[in-house]
């Protein structure tokens, strides 16, 4: 719904883009995969976005939109009140370095290949692999 708003959410202390809002067990289950990926392969992860408000989301694909056109848009970017985000359960994770956000080459990187083969540990799955 249009109103939708997790009654849990968050600050998660992990590297930010944005500082992360997640629903509670979300937000503590990134901060374990993150600490994870520190000790066991030394990596450091950035979260990129996490929770997205209706209005949010409505205004990064208005944005977008008159940016890049429909059809562009829509590979991309998820119309208002589709949004996993909303849900306070999705976060796009990236590098601090900002190598390959938000692209494919990202899987090909020592912290997607990681994450590829250990998100699920933590309850996350990777919903766009490629």
């Amino acid at each position: 719904p249009v109103d939708y708003v997790p009654a849990d959410l968050v600050s998660a202390p992990v590297p930010a883009t944005n500082p992360p809002t997640l629903r509670a067990e979300a937000a503590d289950a990134l901060v374990a995969m993150f600490d994870a990926a520190r000790s066991e392969a030394g990596l450091t992860l950035q979260s990129q976005s996490a929770y997205r408000s209706y209005t949010t989301q409505q205004s990064i694909f208005t944005d977008r939109l008159a940016r890049e056109g429909r059809e562009r848009t829509e590979l991309f970017s998820a119309r208002p009140g589709h949004s996993e985000h909303q849900t306070g359960l999705a976060v796009d994770i990236g590098l601090p370095s900002g190598e390959c956000s938000f692209d494919a080459c990202f899987g090909e990187t020592s912290a997607g290949l990681w994450l590829a083969d250990n998100a699920h540990r933590f309850g996350f799955l990777l919903r766009y692999p490629d």
